[in-house]
């Protein structure tokens, strides 16, 4: 554990790393030989799920070659050809009693999605992930497989970069909040799945303030508030790409929407493989995409004076205290309150227009068996240990 939280601390580039930021790696010590001290350099109240980011991945101490993935999990891993697949087998000595059911997963590479649905529909797979919006629609319809709909926290939100022109004025981002017609965004981009979203992340996750009112479609308060900031006939680039399913089209569909609000809104189709590259934290107008993690965890790397993801260049001192304050209070009830406050400052001034959630969409065989449809991953957040085949 010490080598992992040390090794993703010394790297530039490793996705956890603004996970192991709160904790002081300098005074970490071993107790013995199965627990740690870990000193912090703010408080936190709830540390566990400060190690639920996926790419915090445990290794072992010294592990530096990977060619050969080691682990305690439910499937050894037996071959691996980069671009091609990977082959696991059953690990006889998995500590959960009788399980996994299957002798052996293998794990393909199919780029093309539709080309992997070909598959799964011929037989030659017996699952795969991330369907299309269309194909899952279609497939649900003919019946031919099981659609997983695993409905999650999962955003492709519009971002306002709180100083940079026009969006340094909140009268201008709420504006923009109140152009965007939700029911119709989640119809259109997302072939009606998923679930409308309210400028908030992490919709059934805890802390979620589900009491604050649900945002409507104003297009008349819209109107008003452009014209108090001087906006009344507004011109606007939105930075979008097709690196995310739905993202393009929910672009497109907003920029239908705010001409109601007298709003030009131009979409920049960026290429999706230097999307997340080059303008990325720079622009003042554009779309991202956020996984299910935590609340406190997504608030501190994204909207925070120190966040890695300041998207909406979020700078606010007082924000930032009350945020320290409440990851910091040990009262469920007290934290509870604060959390809601720390929400309600973001629904009432932040710059994230989140529009909807997206849900996970896979699909398999009538054959396959165990498998759950899952709001945090892929195919029942890749539970393979439960499969099995009739």
């Amino acid at each position: 554990m010490m080598y992992t939280l040390r090794r993703i601390a010394a790297s530039k580039t490793n996705g956890a790393l603004p996970a192991v930021q709160p904790f002081d790696l300098k005074a970490m010590r071993k107790v013995n030989p199965h627990e740690l001290e870990l000193p912090l350099h703010y408080p936190i109240a709830d540390l566990a799920p400060s190690f639920v980011f996926y790419p915090l991945v445990i290794v072992q101490d010294g592990a530096k070659n990977f060619k050969q993935p080691v682990g305690t999990g439910a499937f050894m891993a037996d071959k691996f050809k980069p671009g091609q697949g990977s082959l696991f087998k059953r690990n006889p000595h998995y500590w959960m009693h009788g399980l996994p059911y299957v002798d052996e997963v293998e794990i393909q590479s199919i780029p093309d999605p539709q080309a992997r649905l070909d598959a799964l529909v011929s037989g030659q797979v017996d699952a795969v992930e991330q369907l299309s919006y269309a194909q899952a629609k279609q497939h649900l319809a003919q019946k031919d497989i099981r659609v997983l709909v695993g409905n999650g926290p999962q955003i492709v939100p519009i971002t306002m970069s709180a100083d940079l022109k026009p969006f340094d004025d909140v009268r201008v981002r709420q504006a923009f909040r109140l152009i965007a017609d939700r029911p119709a965004l989640i119809k259109g981009a997302q072939f009606g799945f998923g679930q409308i979203g309210n400028d908030l992340a992490g919709k059934g996750l805890k802390w979620y303030a589900s009491d604050i009112p649900q945002r409507h479609q104003d297009i008349d308060k819209a109107k008003f508030l452009l014209k108090q900031a001087g906006h009344e006939k507004l011109n606007v680039t939105l930075y979008s790409s097709t690196a995310i399913a739905g993202m393009l089209e929910s672009a497109t569909i907003f920029a239908q929407q705010a001409k109601k609000a007298g709003v030009n809104v131009q979409v920049n189709n960026g290429p999706p493989d230097t999307y997340f590259a080059s303008k990325y934290l720079k622009w003042a107008f554009g779309q991202t995409n956020w996984p299910a993690i935590p609340i406190p965890n997504w608030i501190n790397e994204s909207l925070t004076q120190k966040a890695f993801y300041n998207e909406t260049h979020w700078h606010e001192p007082s924000f930032d205290k009350l945020v320290l304050k409440a990851q910091g209070e040990q009262g469920e009830a007290k934290a509870k309150e604060l959390w809601h406050e720390v929400q309600k400052t973001l629904w009432d001034k932040g710059g994230y227009l989140i529009w909807g959630f997206t849900p996970f969409l896979d699909g398999v065989s009538k054959k396959l068996n165990g498998v759950q449809p899952s709001g945090f991953f892929a195919l029942g957040n890749f539970d393979f240990q439960h499969f099995w085949l009739s």
